[in-house]
């Protein structure tokens, strides 16, 4: 998985990748020309396909959802100068393996999508700064697309 930081004021870009089922960070940082990998804290979460992240730069952490974990479901990873890896309680029923996600910073919270049932569910407060997480299910009006395996999401501030 890729993300990219525009960075603020500036040219400047961040790049985090990340691959669960190695457990492994790498970030490049702004202005930088050679990633470099984290080394988190903590117990990162167990691994697995289909895990969707989403990255939250007003507190510089990276957020996974990983619905098979048996453990949170929810784990967080500060990108700060002491990278930590820390599991997130949340309230109500997360979506399907394999949902698709993207992070709502103006609203702080991640959407997922889960295409073979045409599921979105919200975390919402996902960054944990105003309360406990908790997973709504929405039913969005307009009807459904059509079913889809490993689908993308994208998040559109202006709309």
């Amino acid at each position: 998985m890729g993300f990219t930081d525009p960075g603020k004021g500036g040219p400047g870009r961040r790049a985090l990748w990340f691959c669960l089922a190695l457990r492994l960070a790498i970030c490049l940082p702004a202005g930088a020309q050679t990633w470099t990998q984290l080394i988190p804290t903590g117990t990162p979460p167990t691994g697995g396909e289909g895990v969707p992240a989403v990255l939250d730069t007003s507190l510089n952490q990276m957020m996974v959802f990983e619905p098979s974990s048996g453990r949170s479901g929810v784990w967080r990873l500060s990108l700060g100068a002491t990278p930590a890896w820390t599991p997130v309680a949340t309230n109500g029923t997360p979506p399907a393996d394999y949902a698709s996600a993207v992070y709502d910073p103006t609203n702080s919270r991640m959407v997922t999508y889960y295409g073979p049932s045409n599921q979105v569910i919200v975390l919402s407060n996902a960054n944990g700064a105003n309360g406990t997480p908790t997973w709504i299910p929405l039913s969005p009006t307009g009807g459904p697309p059509p079913e889809r395996y490993f689908s993308t999401v994208v998040y559109d501030p202006a709309s």
